[in-house]
């Protein structure tokens, strides 16, 4: 029964025409350069904050959602019947509904870096009061391996053009990224056609080998700091404070974020 009344809710959610695709394609044109700032703006923020943290190899990139995939992606959630993605919704503040106009993504090389980077993100901006900003991040056990959350745009006194805009920020480690794009543009876009059988073993194979290369990566940096910290013994304050990091997988604040040799001076 809960599931006939599941599809009949569904059945009831009217599909988005193409003129009333192109309409809101059309108003996203006109603001797109909102997005845009506001994925830069988040993005500088992000990069300063990243290279404070000392100890952390990343790649960031950011953007503001192609006008082609906004189109796209409104004609997959309205064969979906997403009830979200209700023309007057979209009319009202399309930022509201789709949350990844504007996007950052950090790719790290670890799930612990994945995971350092993401509380970082949650502890440096302010999260959007609504359900699925989702405070703590999970992992999915299969498929797309990312962490997002979402984030609002920081209050300029100089420039409110931006204030409230939500940014959609991914981070994921480098094998995980390898497999995200494959299996996005083949089971999530279709491009071209639906994936057949084949097509999914063989991203199923896919997706076994870069959970297997996360895990080895991370083997090997460990294995890495011990050989250094065997090799040449710890000499400095920063160099403490990279293996405590790495042994923890978090970064350290107080006198171990000063990275100074005088914190470990006399009386300490």
């Amino acid at each position: 029964m809960r599931l006939m009344a599941d599809d009949a809710a569904m059945s009831a959610v009217p599909l988005l025409t193409e003129p009333q695709i192109d309409v809101v394609v059309q108003r996203y044109l006109r603001e797109m350069a909102r997005f845009e700032k506001t994925a830069a703006v988040i993005a500088d923020r992000l990069r300063r904050e990243l290279r404070a943290e000392g100890n952390l190899r990343y790649l960031l990139s950011f953007r503001a959602k192609h006008p082609d995939d906004l189109r796209e992606k409104l004609r997959r959630k309205s064969e979906e019947r997403d009830a979200r993605y209700a023309f007057e919704a979209l009319s009202n503040e399309i930022g509201e509904v789709v949350t990844d106009l504007a996007g950052c993504r950090v790719v790290v090389y670890t799930v612990p870096d994945e995971e350092r980077v993401s509380a970082l993100v949650r502890r440096i901006f302010t999260l959007p009061a609504r359900s699925d900003a989702r405070p703590a991040p999970i992992r999915r056990s299969s498929g797309y391996q990312a962490t997002h959350t979402l984030v609002l745009a920081p209050d300029a006194p100089d420039d409110t053009s931006i204030r409230g805009t939500i940014c959609e920020v991914q981070v994921a480690t480098v094998a995980a990224h390898l497999f995200n794009e494959l299996e996005h543009d083949i089971t999530y876009k279709k491009l071209g056609h639906p994936a057949t059988n084949a097509e999914q073993r063989l991203l199923s194979s896919v997706e076994r080998a870069c959970k297997l290369a996360d895990h080895l990566v991370e083997q090997l940096l460990d294995e890495r700091t011990r050989g250094k910290a065997h090799l040449t013994g710890i000499s400095d304050a920063a160099e403490l404070r990279f293996a405590l990091e790495r042994a923890t997988a978090r970064p350290l604040s107080g006198d171990f974020a000063r990275g100074s040799i005088e914190a470990w001076g006399p009386g300490r």
